[in-house]
Order: structure tokens, then C-alpha cells, then sequence
């Protein structure tokens, strides 16, 4: 889960604190920084070869959602190779 203010009443009880980070591989939540981060890798020239991901979070989907990963997708780039 990540930490914004409209996650921040389930972090006001240190038992669902412990339910939050015990649910996650790592143990702690996210920060919002740290998916900006990511986002900012994606959008930089440093993933020029990146044509699409899938990065895996634990976020709070939105209700009545399973969703729980970030979704990247770019528009397809025409190739300056010559194809067969």
C-alpha cells in the first residue's frame, strides 16, 4: 500500500499498520516518491527501450477493483529499421 493522505486513516490503527506492512514482500508501505520514481524512469531516456511494462505494487485499488498494479503502456513507435 502506498502512503498518501487518502490512505492515511488506515495507518491510524498500529494494528492494520502491522496487517499493511506484514502484507507486503519488503514488510513496509510506499511511498508516493518511490512510484514517481518509477514513473520518472519509464517517461526518461534511460527506458528508450522500454515499449511497455507491467510493475507490480501493492496500492489500494480503487473499490470494487482487483487491480493492484500499475499499467504502462506507450503508443507503438514505428521501427526506423527497415523490415523484411
Amino acid at each position: 500500500m502506498i502512503r498518501t493522505p487518502l490512505t492515511a486513516s488506515m495507518f491510524q490503527d498500529p494494528e492494520n499498520v502491522k496487517r499493511i506492512r506484514a502484507a507486503h514482500p519488503i514488510g513496509r508501505e510506499g511511498e508516493p516518491a518511490e512510484v514517481a520514481a518509477a514513473i520518472a524512469f519509464l517517461l526518461s531516456d534511460d527506458a528508450s527501450f522500454i515499449t511497455g511494462a507491467i510493475l507490480p505494487w501493492m496500492a489500494a485499488p480503487p473499490r470494487g477493483s482487483h487491480r493492484t498494479d500499475l499499467r504502462v503502456a506507450t503508443e507503438e513507435i514505428p521501427s526506423p529499421c527497415p523490415q523484411p
